[in-house]
């Protein structure tokens, strides 16, 4: 294997890298509005409908009119809709959104808009369809099912997400002036958020007269993305190195090969030094980047517990119902080196207050296991050692899984 094709890539990666930061740090590049409310405020099934609702809306203050409902209705296959008057509701009745015109002829669009992967309520697409479509069209069946005209949509996140049998069967109540047992499934479409949404709001950003709103709508698209701009950025500057370089890649594969066995290497030998910390009746076991101290059995003792992304903790499983009673005894035996956990809901009881051993960046924490582990070690082996010798915190370790053990007996 040669490797100045391996040292002539990483030379290009970093370059890449520094002028992406370069770039972000003018332009914000990486800055989505939608992420930054996603991080804030969570954007659950309402606001994505209402999201959606607002480009279908000629009414809406986006000023564009009709032009996206009808990219919208044109990709669908409705027939004839400029002809129509057209009102967009979200969160109407239960529905989602909900697209209606009754003039000059009838027309609807039901979309259930399963954005954050919620399950499909009883008979759900099937009572939209009856309540909107069948009633709407005075209960005529052949009217119901024109696909030209009538649409069930299931706005899905993944392929994995597809509807249940059950969503479009009928209810066993209440529905008897209805003969359809099961949905024709021409009458149901279903659209996946980076595809076919993404490819109408492409179109949308296309079409849209205002610099704003286009900026809007790519964030948007971008959300849904399964990878960021970054990335994007990366991938497409690899792609252009590797073009004409079959041998290069060749190298490059054959050295990745190598790079996850260093990191396998660099892994154990600082697990068996961790594993080198235990005192007395201590075990310690690890799984990925998971190492642990504990009395008991590993998968529910109290432990001492050490994450690169959190740092030296105090944890046990199922713990967060129970924590509370012992909040005291832990701050008497521990609050010296150790912060209480403030989330009530979490696992976590308590954390040590150096955060030196705490990594964002996984790759630098393995580079540091590697090549100057210390560091990390020379930290946490005399914490490790001041408390597992204390008598008091034996037994308060063992007292603590044989009382919740007894609870689940």
């Amino acid at each position: 294997m040669e490797i100045q094709p391996i040292i002539n890539l990483l030379d290009n990666f970093q370059k890449s890298e520094k002028d992406y930061d370069t770039k972000n740090l003018q332009e914000s590049i990486d800055f989505n509005i939608f992420n930054f409310i996603e991080s804030v405020f969570w954007i659950d099934e309402p606001k994505h409908s209402r999201i959606i609702a607002f480009l279908l809306n000629s009414e809406e203050i986006h000023g564009q009119k009709e032009t996206f409902l009808y990219l919208f209705l044109e990709m669908l296959g409705i027939k004839d809709f400029k002809k129509n008057r057209w009102n967009v509701y979200a969160e109407k009745d239960n529905v989602d959104i909900l697209i209606t015109s009754n003039h000059p002829n009838k027309k609807t669009i039901v979309i259930e808009n399963k954005s954050n992967w919620a399950i499909d309520q009883d008979h759900q697409m099937y009572r939209y369809w009856y309540r909107n479509i069948f009633r709407n069209n005075s209960e005529d069946l052949e009217a119901s099912f024109n696909s030209d005209n009538n649409r069930v949509i299931y706005l899905s996140p993944s392929e994995d997400k597809k509807y249940s049998p059950n969503s479009i069967s009928k209810p066993s109540l209440n529905y008897e002036d209805c003969s359809v047992k099961i949905l024709d499934e021409k009458i149901i479409t279903t659209w996946y958020f980076h595809i076919e949404l993404k490819k109408w709001l492409l179109e949308c950003v296309d079409k849209a007269a205002s610099e704003r709103l286009k900026l809007f709508i790519k964030d948007y698209i971008q959300f849904w993305e399964k990878i960021n701009n970054k990335e994007k950025t990366i991938m497409q500057e690899l792609q252009n190195y590797f073009k004409d370089k079959e041998q290069d890649w060749k190298s490059f594969v054959e050295a990745s090969g190598y790079v996850e066995k260093l990191k396998s290497a660099w892994f154990e030998s600082f697990s068996q030094k961790l594993d080198s910390f235990r005192i007395l009746d201590w075990k310690f076991d690890k799984e990925s980047n998971d190492f642990r101290w504990f009395l008991g059995k590993w998968e529910n003792s109290l432990s001492f517990v050490y994450e690169p992304d959190k740092g030296l903790t105090i944890w046990k499983s199922q713990f967060k119902v129970d924590k509370n009673k012992f909040e005291i005894k832990f701050k008497e035996l521990f609050a010296q080196d150790f912060d209480t956990e403030e989330d009530g809901s979490s696992n976590y009881v308590m954390n040590f207050k150096d955060k030196s051993i705490v990594f964002d960046d996984i790759g630098k924490f393995q580079w540091t296991i590697g090549n100057n582990p210390e560091i990390i070690l020379d930290v946490i082996q005399p914490i490790l050692n001041k408390y597992m010798l204390k008598p008091e915190v034996i037994d308060l370790f063992k007292d603590i899984d044989k009382e919740i053990i007894s609870q689940n007996l």
